[in-house]
């Protein structure tokens, strides 16, 4: 029995705090939320039903941010990045189809730890890096992007040390992020839909949440100008840190 018909109203306050969060994070507080919402879900559902049920929500929630970022993105790492991804994701699809669902979760939280030590590295190269790394650097990092995006819907932190490393721009670095998930996000779809993760019945039940989203953007957007923005990426990371051993001891 699925989750949403054993308990249907759990079921539908998680859906709510995901669309919430989903739009929270797009209101501008990175890319955290993408991976709490998944841990958080993968607890009381099978990890596939989760990759599955999000996509949709993560993708009305790129529509606010590839809006609110219109052409701010570097063509030309979009260019260098994507490639990789689409290779990620496709090795992702490979793996998640040989192990079992179990398993998965494990993967999961181990995915999610790699993603928080990635985040502390990633403040370690804001600061130290100097010069432009080789441009073909961004394959192997859009490759791992596009393997934790397709597996846990997690991933910025790959990318984001790419970016740095050729020393973008503020409004290009979020622009050229926003854009580059917005689109892998539509390359997972076809690969979710064909492995069978993408359940339209479920989907229809939720589209009513969907303005959460909405309600979100608008409360991050609220809280942008007021949080301190490092604080809130630390506790986030901590929680994250500790819902990942969750997953491994279970």
């Amino acid at each position: 029995m699925a989750f949403s018909e054993a308990n249907p109203v759990v079921f539908y306050v998680f859906v709510a705090v995901a669309c919430f969060m989903t739009g929270f994070s797009k209101a501008g507080f990175g890319g955290l939320m993408g991976p709490v919402v998944t841990v958080l879900m993968s607890l009381v559902m099978p990890i596939n039903q989760v990759l599955g049920l999000l996509l949709p929500i993560l993708m009305v929630g790129d529509l606010f941010a590839v809006t609110a970022h219109w052409r701010n993105w570097n063509t030309r790492l979009l260019l260098v990045l994507l490639p990789g991804a689409v290779l990620g994701v496709i090795a992702g699809m490979y793996f998640m189809q040989s192990v079992p669902v179990t398993f998965m979760k494990r993967t999961l939280g181990v995915l999610v730890l790699i993603f928080v030590i990635l985040r502390f590295v990633e403040g370690v190269v804001k600061q130290r890096v100097q010069g432009k790394a080789p441009l073909w650097y961004g394959v192997p990092l859009g490759m791992m992007t596009g393997f934790s995006s397709s597996l846990a819907h997690a991933g910025p932190s790959p990318i984001s040390i790419f970016l740095l490393t050729q020393q973008v721009g503020p409004v290009q670095f979020v622009g050229t992020m926003v854009a580059f998930f917005t689109i892998t996000n539509w390359i997972k779809l076809p690969f979710y839909w064909v492995n069978g993760m993408v359940n339209p019945a479920l989907i229809t039940k939720i589209i009513w949440l969907l303005p959460v989203v909405l309600l979100g953007v608008w409360v991050g957007r609220k809280l942008s100008r007021r949080v301190d923005k490092v604080l809130f990426d630390r506790i986030i990371l901590v929680f994250l840190a500790l819902t990942a051993i969750l997953l491994l001891i279970q």
